[in-house]
């Protein structure tokens, strides 16, 4: 992979002052001391600015974008989780049972307000040790038979809220959110607001969230994503983030000076192939022609490289 360069290279500011140097110590020199001339030395010019997102550093953009994606999806599952709770309980105080293990206390401040607290809750897929989700200004609605209560709105603050995957690598994740949930149709919801998480004692920060997401089955899927990422696994920024769902899903990543990289999934993966994602860099935003394409497995060893640096 090769890094692209942006524009040409600048007009050395420097050389006026190293030529009239040169020449006052040649003009010094001729007055009785050697009759040599010194050699006139010229730095080298700078070479131009390099796009924040090139063909060196592209694959790291885009697993920053696919790990911030990861977590939006599972804190908005968190958050549909603490209302299913709720929901069930009609809304009443109660300690939860959790699947696996451990329980979720729900405490019911009035109708339209209530704080869910894991304790060591295991869900199957997640661990939830400790923290806490609440919710105001909370209102839904019922329907059906028997009456099934959807999530109308809310304002949801959910804080130090840690979650470990299972199996996954034994590392806690806490999060930290404020988003407003407002429905928009039938099992569809639109958080917006900002959101962090905490691992291996580096905070990622995704400020300027819009996260829609809606029930397929039991199962929360995006619709469509847009968030800003702040992190130090990758300094350039903050980017920014964009998806598009559907059945050939793409994500977009751009730095602040518009080059981007896009990551489309040309076949997606079944039980015996991985799927194939198709990388795309830009050197800036209007650029119609991509600087690098490459398509990779996600299974590759960069992409997995990549993704495991985003998480360190």
């Amino acid at each position: 992979m090769k890094t692209m360069l942006a524009g040409g290279r600048p007009r050395n500011a420097g050389l006026g002052l190293a030529l009239a140097l040169s020449a006052t110590l040649l003009g010094a020199c001729g007055g009785g001391g050697s009759s040599g001339s010194l050699p006139l030395v010229v730095p080298p010019a700078q070479p131009g600015p390099t796009a924040q997102i090139n063909g060196s550093n592209y694959l790291d953009a885009a697993a920053v974008g696919s790990v911030g994606r990861s977590r939006a999806l599972e804190l908005a599952s968190l958050i549909d989780f603490s209302f299913l709770v709720a929901a069930s309980t009609n809304f009443a105080s109660t300690v939860f049972p959790c699947g696996g293990g451990g329980s979720w206390t729900l405490t019911v401040t009035s109708p339209s307000a209530n704080t869910g607290t894991p304790t060591n809750c295991n869900l199957g897929a997640i661990l939830l040790p400790s923290g806490s989700i609440a919710v105001t200004n909370l209102e839904y609605l019922s329907s059906g038979t028997p009456p099934r209560s959807e999530l109308s709105r809310g304002t949801y603050r959910v804080l130090d809220l840690v979650a470990r995957a299972l199996p996954g690598d034994g590392v806690n994740q806490s999060y930290g959110a404020d988003l407003q949930a407002v429905r928009q149709a039938a099992s569809s919801v639109t958080l917006t607001g900002q959101f962090s998480v905490v691992r291996l004692n580096r905070t990622d920060s995704y400020p300027n969230a819009s996260l829609g997401v809606s029930k397929l089955g039991n199962a929360l899927v995006s619709t469509g994503m847009r968030f800003d990422i702040s992190t130090p696994r990758f300094p350039a920024g903050p980017l920014r983030l964009s998806t598009q769902e559907g059945s050939t899903p793409s994500l977009r990543v751009d730095a602040p000076d518009g080059s981007n990289v896009r990551v489309a999934t040309l076949v997606a993966a079944t039980s015996g192939s991985p799927a194939q994602l198709r990388f795309e860099v830009y050197p800036s935003a209007a650029a119609t022609t991509p600087s690098v394409a490459q398509t990779l497995a996600e299974n590759d060893p960069q992409v997995v490289a990549a993704v495991t640096r985003a998480l360190q």
